[in-house]
């Protein structure tokens, strides 16, 4: 299937490629998927614009987000200590300095200071950064590319579900690797458009093409790809659904989904991919 014409990607950021591809396959709901015919990167189409290069919500949305939050849901502070205990697998050091891109409301935040972090955020949203900063925070309200450079040595730095709403991921890769220590380590997830779960059982209503804001549609391989680029040493990787068992309706349409969700997550096909990378020494 030809590619549309007006689609603002002319050259792929990551391989210099020139010819892309897509097919009815590729189509999920209203949303096409454009391939690189060289090295697999892909990219929603129509892409949502963004003025300034980086995703704003507006107003409706960001007040619909905070009228949702809820004291008693752990999902977010979970997801958190989750992160956090990979990092202790993997580092040798006490702990240090650890920095959030997109931390929203700051939820792992909080997670890594109860653990001992000196922990610090990023955040573009200025409700959304006023609520992190509530909680006693330092929390910058701008975009990493556009901070002071003396904002850095930090031994962590996560961007969770951010990277793939980003016009230029290398250009905010190589940013975050400048802002490393040495031996410091970089935790970036995105959804991944490999899974079965993606392609064939959500398709349209699948959260990674369906979110407003996507650019792209990473998988395990061509986010490792983009992360190595930029000079990171990939030290883990997974693919998983980070889904807990009360997410699902008690329902037999919602349990059958359970067991289902859980054999896809067992055999390691789930649908986000979470990548472990170290800056060199």
């Amino acid at each position: 299937m030809s590619v549309p014409e007006d689609d603002m990607i002319a050259t792929c950021f990551h391989c210099g490629g020139t010819f892309f591809k897509t097919s009815r396959w590729s189509t999920y709901g209203a949303i096409k998927l454009i391939r690189c015919g060289h090295c697999d990167l892909t990219h929603l189409y129509p892409i949502v614009h963004h003025t300034s290069g980086f995703e704003q919500l507006d107003a409706e949305e960001t007040h619909r987000q905070i009228s949702i939050l809820d004291g008693e849901d752990t999902t977010a502070l979970n997801h958190g200590h989750g992160i956090l205990d990979l990092f202790d697998r993997y580092t040798e050091r006490d702990k240090g300095s650890l920095l959030d891109i997109g931390c929203k409301f700051g939820d792992l935040l909080v997670a890594a200071d109860r653990r001992g972090w000196n922990a610090s955020g990023v955040e573009l949203n200025s409700d959304f950064c006023k609520i992190a900063k509530s909680r006693g925070f330092e929390v910058y309200n701008d975009v990493i590319e556009r901070l002071d450079s003396s904002i850095s040595g930090f031994d962590v730095i996560v961007m969770s579900h951010v990277l793939e709403h980003i016009e230029r991921p290398d250009d905010t890769l190589k940013t975050l690797f400048d802002r490393l220590n040495p031996k410091g380590l970089l935790f970036v997830e995105t959804p991944d458009q490999s899974s079965p779960i993606a392609w064939g059982i959500y398709r349209g209503r699948w959260l990674g093409v369906a979110t407003p804001g996507h650019i792209w549609a990473f998988t395990s391989k061509t986010l490792k790809n983009v992360i190595t680029s930029a000079n990171f040493n990939v030290i883990w990787h997974n693919r998983w659904i980070p889904y807990v068992p009360d997410d699902y309706p008690k329902t037999i349409k919602g349990q059958v989904r359970r067991g289902l969700f859980s054999i896809i997550n067992r055999l390691g096909h789930g649908d986000m991919v979470g990548i472990l990378a170290q800056k060199p020494y």
